[in-house]
């Protein structure tokens, strides 16, 4: 299943990178984010991600009831030090840049 955490202010404005954990694994985000198919990160408690779509400008993360994560990549979306970061078992390090 997917837990998280995320820091936001008063304004609802993300300070801190959003941070999933699913079994040992866990994924940065850096970059600006959406959420498509449901508003709260609660939702995706319990899912298990299904797969990944990926494009030049942005790549969509699919949990199993369809929910979507698009992570954006273009350069008005960076916010360093990378756009997203997939840490695991065995040192285990995905950058997306």
């Amino acid at each position: 299943g997917t837990t998280y955490e995320t820091g936001r202010d008063d304004q609802g404005k993300i300070e801190l990178p959003l941070i999933l954990y699913f079994e040992d694994f866990s994924l940065t985000i850096y970059n600006s984010h959406e959420f498509l198919g449901f508003k709260d990160l609660e939702e995706l408690v319990s899912q298990r991600l299904k797969r990944k779509e990926e494009k030049q400008e942005w790549i969509d993360l699919i949990w199993s009831a369809n929910h979507h994560i698009r992570v954006y990549l273009d350069d008005e979306s960076y916010s360093g030090p990378e756009a997203m970061v997939l840490t695991g078992p065995n040192n285990l390090c995905v950058v997306w840049n």
